[in-house]
């Protein structure tokens, strides 16, 4: 045994890497997850603004208004409830 080494052998331990996931077209690289975020955060703001539009001409009339003022408290219900979900630790 003079001769011969020892040898201890301990397992090696690797933490994965998350790698997030990219959109490539020929001229950029983005990440998917800020496109899709600005991609629904323009569309909200433009149902928002056709809401907003479409009461104005509407001039009171509580039959004409009522189906923009549900449009935007579903929205707004939304948008809030995606806001205070991400806030969880």
């Amino acid at each position: 045994m003079d001769d011969e080494q020892k040898m201890t052998i301990l397992p090696v331990i690797t933490t994965p890497v998350v790698q997030r996931a990219t959109w490539a077209s020929c001229c950029l690289k983005t990440d998917r997850q800020a496109v899709v975020y600005f991609g629904q955060l323009s569309f909200s703001f433009s149902v928002l603004v056709f809401c907003a539009v479409m009461l104005v001409l509407a001039d009171g009339d509580c039959n004409k208004s009522s189906p923009y003022i549900g449009l935007i408290s579903f929205l707004l219900g939304k948008l809030l409830s995606s806001v205070t979900d991400s806030s969880h630790i």
